[in-house]
């Protein structure tokens, strides 16, 4: 699964890298199970805050920075087959099922909201037909507290999600997230951030300092220069970073 021509690092997103082949091959099978287990269409939010996106896709459609996020995450992540991997907030959407079915990975997802049937909202929480129809493992936790022992996945994804929580909730979130990464593991988180709106209370930077992991390949801190969405205020710029962090032995500045 390891592309070796994909520039692993920190970035924001740009729709150059949406339409490039390696991200359309990822969002092809991504689409292809949004449609198998019939999840959430986002066709509407789609023509509103990521235009260029609306016709990608038939019906149900991706939420549309996530034609980015997806496959920068599994890109990123260097996954191999038989890895154990954690998805946060993992919700009702085809990552986690992509990681399962697709690159043959040990997955457990986390997410807080974990009720019987239908939607609440959209891909946000999980329903317990949809664990059924995908059989995938999900444990009902918040990112500020994960049952589960220290050192225990080769990847951990938070994509899209830690933006979403308070500030006390997220720092203790990362932190949480580097406790249970494997020695040598790599943790991937995206979230929507604006040039010129706060966009939460816990800025990707100070996450990372926070985390006490380290950068893996570039940092790239320039923000684009088209702006990859609008954002749900219309005329409001939005943006997504990414990005790849690893454990490492803070003493010697070596991968543990």
């Amino acid at each position: 699964m390891q592309d070796d021509t994909f520039d692993v690092g920190s970035r924001f997103a740009t729709t150059g890298e949406v339409f490039s082949p390696r991200f359309q091959k990822i969002n092809d099978i991504m689409s292809a199970l949004n449609r198998e287990f019939d999840l959430s269409d986002h066709q509407d939010v789609n023509e509103q805050c990521y235009p260029w996106s609306a016709k990608l896709y038939a019906q149900p459609q991706v939420y549309g920075s996530r034609y980015w996020e997806f496959p920068y995450a599994i890109l990123s992540a260097g996954l191999e087959a038989g890895m154990t991997c954690a998805d946060l907030g993992c919700g009702r959407t085809p990552f986690t099922i992509y990681l399962e079915r697709e690159a043959h990975c040990d997955v457990t997802g986390f997410d807080p909201d974990v009720f019987d049937c239908g939607t609440r909202h959209k891909a946000f929480g999980v329903d317990e037909e949809f664990l059924r129809r995908t059989g995938l493992k999900v444990q009902k936790s918040g990112m500020d507290h994960l049952a589960t022992e220290d050192s225990s996945f080769d990847r951990v994804f938070c994509l899209s999600d830690i933006e979403h929580v308070e500030e006390a909730t997220a720092r203790k979130g990362i932190q949480e997230m580097a406790r249970v990464l494997k020695p040598g593991g790599r943790l991937i988180v995206t979230m929507d951030v604006e040039i010129f709106v706060t966009y939460c209370e816990a800025d990707p930077f100070s996450l990372v300092w926070d985390s006490g992991l380290f950068p893996v390949g570039r940092l790239d801190l320039q923000w684009p220069r088209k702006r990859i969405g609008n954002g749900y205020t219309k005329g409001r710029p939005a943006d997504v970073i990414g990005l790849v962090l690893e454990k490492r032995d803070t003493a010697s500045n070596a991968i543990i």
